[in-house]
């Protein structure tokens, strides 16, 4: 039975299988959490560098991004991870939950009604081959949920 549910939730992960349209779920930060982590790992390994949740990492995977722009080398699991770690990223300093899009198939990490797609903005940014895209997407979505604390607070 672990077997299977570590089976679904890698499925999941990779897009391969739904949640349970418009959920929110606890199994799925669980799911982003491993993700996060592997990419986390991997980099410590392969490129000796410690990742640390904070929005500077965001400069590391927009240079990791602009490597891969001529000859992606990046493989799906890469990719999601990296959305994974970037969603981390997002929820830990801005806020936010994980949610399923069924409609759209797509995760989603909502905060204060803003919605982000990190594993959508990592393999737009690899199609679009936009220097920075990452930092700006970041910094977007931080100040729109910013404005909305402030106008809320006004109220």
């Amino acid at each position: 039975m672990t077997r299977r549910k570590f089976t679904r939730r890698k499925l999941i992960a990779q897009g391969k299988k739904r949640l349970e349209s418009g959920k929110k779920s606890g199994k799925y930060l669980e799911t982003a959490k491993i993700a996060a982590e592997k990419l986390v790992k991997d980099f410590r390994e392969h490129h000796d560098i410690v990742l640390e949740y904070n929005m500077d990492d965001v400069r590391i995977l927009d240079r990791e991004l602009e490597r891969n722009y001529e000859n992606n080398t990046l493989t799906s699991e890469e990719i999601v991870s990296m959305g994974y770690y970037l969603g981390e990223i997002l929820r830990r300093n801005v806020g936010g939950e994980y949610e399923f899009r069924e409609e759209q198939s797509v995760v989603v990490l909502k905060c204060l009604e803003i919605a982000a797609f990190p594993i959508l903005k990592i393999k737009k940014a690899l199609e679009e081959k936009r220097k920075g895209a990452l930092e700006a997407y970041v910094f977007l979505f931080a100040r729109k949920v910013s404005d909305k604390k402030a106008k809320k607070a006004s109220e």
